[in-house]
């Protein structure tokens, strides 16, 4: 995965979090010059990571609660 910027990273988790995949996969290839595969690998993690800290931050929400 090519490093993005934080800024461009929450660009593109914002467009994942409205369900806009393939916009943020455009937006990876805009920034990084990436290919489709390569662009869509690193959007997977990027939205791997996503799901991660949110069930992260569900489990500590139960075990503090």
């Amino acid at each position: 995965m090519i490093d993005i910027s934080s800024h461009q990273e929450e660009q593109i988790k914002e467009l994942l979090s409205k369900g806009k995949k393939i916009n943020a996969i455009a937006l990876y290839r805009e920034i990084t010059d990436a290919g489709l595969k390569e662009a869509k690998d690193a959007i997977d993690i990027i939205e791997a990571k996503m799901r991660l800290e949110t069930h992260a931050r569900l489990l500590n929400e139960t075990i503090v609660s």
